[in-house]
């Protein structure tokens, strides 16, 4: 290999911008059911950490609300990937 090529990690953090343009208007969003928790560019973000870290849902370092809470709960970041 080269020394001048330069490498290029797989992107785990995804601006508003590339979200928008690529991968916004591949989703569905349910209408009925209570309001995600979390918006949608946070859900994508933590499953590619988990599918580039290899780690389980339980594992990810989920951020806190005001109130010292998980924003979201592991289980429920599996069933929005399983779906």
């Amino acid at each position: 290999m080269a020394k001048n090529q330069l490498r290029h990690g797989i992107p785990v953090e995804l601006t508003d911008a590339l979200f928008d343009e690529f991968v916004l208007p591949l989703l569905t969003r349910g209408r009925r059911g209570p309001v995600p928790r979390i918006a949608l560019v946070q859900d994508i973000q933590l499953h590619l950490k988990v599918l580039y870290l290899g780690c389980q849902c339980k594992a990810l370092p989920i951020d806190k609300d005001p109130a010292g809470l998980p924003e979201i709960h592991p289980t429920s970041l599996y069933r929005i990937f399983r779906r």
